[in-house]
């Protein structure tokens, strides 16, 4: 049973947050025998880029990179192992239809009191929208990114991506567009475009 104590931790303030994050998920997906470190990169990477679009601002702030997995906060493996240090989460690694998965068990509860209740709610929609996906599906998903298509190697996904749809605009959605072009001044289109 995770325990609400809190150990304080020499992480720098910006990282705070996104430690509580990683408490939070891995102490609601102790019983997703699909989560790992894959896992919980793309359930940081949805939860900040959706309250990024719907709040104006990213939950933990943290800076997210283009790796081979998809999108991942440059800072996880130093905040990851700071909490380990402090006891706030165990991490080991556990086998996995054939393959080693990297796990994470919270051993303490969150402390809740840096979020907002929307953020919360929002990181409570991600997990349970990619709870029945595995590592490699979750993973799938993310190259189907804007942010993370438009990057490259080790490059910063910028939080502004967060407004690009990975899905193909319709008619409605292109003259919409173009009319709002239009009203700023805007009057590069692209091919096939009149």
């Amino acid at each position: 049973m995770a325990k609400a104590t809190h150990k304080v931790y020499s992480l720098e303030s910006a990282d705070k947050k996104l430690a509580e994050m990683i408490v939070y998920i891995a102490q609601r997906s102790g019983d997703d025998d699909k989560f790992g470190a894959v896992k919980l990169n793309k359930i940081l990477y949805y939860a900040d880029f959706i309250a990024y679009r719907r709040l104006g601002h990213a939950i933990s702030g943290t800076e997210y990179q283009h790796v081979e997995e998809g999108p991942a906060p440059r800072r996880l493996v130093p905040v990851r192992n700071e909490l380990a240090q402090t006891g706030a989460i165990t991490l080991y690694e556990q086998e996995h239809f054939g393959r080693v998965q990297q796990r994470i068990k919270a051993e303490r509860l969150p402390d809740l009191s840096l979020f907002t209740l929307d953020e919360i709610a929002i990181l409570d929609e991600v997990l349970q929208e990619l709870r029945p996906l595995n590592g490699k599906e979750v993973s799938e998903r993310s190259h189907r990114e804007p942010g993370w298509k438009l990057t490259e190697d080790l490059q910063t996904i910028p939080y502004r991506t967060a407004w690009l749809s990975p899905e193909p605009m319709d008619e409605e959605q292109i003259e919409t567009a173009i009319e709002i072009a239009r009203r700023h001044g805007i009057s590069a289109q692209p091919d096939g475009i009149a």
